[in-house]
């Protein structure tokens, strides 16, 4: 079983609440599509996974976004109630960022959503190259058609020209 992490798991933590009021007024973005695409993955790999639950020990966790629950759990890893950490992709923006919080001993795979982002985190971060694993997360891939005559069209949006 994977227990997946969106916030920290303590319900007054000023991560969780800005999660909740995110989650309901910005449905589908960032984050929340990439935990989107993780969670239509697992179902199809058939691979079992609890979201936001945590118990008292947890073979594999993995910290999607929040930087307090990169820590909570990073002390729980300490303490030995996980046994393997992931975190990423929605974490920080350089691996520097948060006190170096990428660059902790007890994380075990760094999640990065392309090559570029991989080469720059190594790049700045040397230490972790062995760490990191590229996750095109967020990439709705399940396209239905109709019609088998259809044509497939696809538009692409360059947020920042």
């Amino acid at each position: 079983m994977i227990y997946i992490f969106t916030h920290h798991p303590n319900i007054f933590k000023k991560e969780n609440i800005l999660y909740k009021i995110k989650k309901n007024i910005l449905k589908d973005r960032g984050p929340s599509a990439v935990l989107e695409s993780l969670t239509l993955g697992l179902n199809k790999a058939k691979i079992a996974y609890s979201l936001n639950s945590p118990l008292k020990k947890m073979e594999t966790v993995h910290i999607l976004s929040g930087v307090s629950a990169l820590k909570w759990a990073i002390d729980l890893k300490r303490s030995g109630y996980i046994k393997e950490l992931i975190a990423g992709p929605n974490l920080v923006v350089t691996p520097r960022d948060d006190n170096s919080i990428l660059i902790d001993k007890n994380i075990d795979k760094i999640l990065l959503p392309s090559e570029w982002t991989a080469k720059f985190y190594s790049s700045i971060s040397p230490e972790i190259s062995n760490k990191i694993f590229i996750w095109p997360a967020g990439v709705k891939c399940e396209l239905t058609h109709k019609k088998k005559s259809e044509s497939l069209k696809c538009l692409i949006y360059k947020k920042k020209y």
